[in-house]
């Protein structure tokens, strides 16, 4: 997985890949992992909802996410 951007959140990391996959680990209090859950993930964990999506930038917030696709669609997932 050739790594194109990574954003830091409050204990949890977010990735995307060259390939516009989205993988996320940390702690996952307000399931600011994307994953549907709460469970803490300690290795980047594909976010499988995003799996068909081409993700072209995210952005981190404490404890949310926002991604957005390579044609505009908005994705937001955690607190708030």
């Amino acid at each position: 997985m050739g790594v194109k951007d990574v954003c830091l959140g409050n204990r949890f990391t977010i990735l995307l890949s060259q390939n516009g996959h989205v993988y996320s680990f940390g702690e996952n209090k307000c399931g600011q992992l994307g994953h549907g859950d709460t469970k803490n993930r300690f290795i980047p964990t594909i976010i499988k909802k995003l799996r068909k999506q081409a993700i072209g930038n995210i952005s981190c917030g404490y404890d949310h996410v926002i991604a957005r696709s390579t044609v505009g669609k908005a994705f937001v997932w955690g607190n708030g």
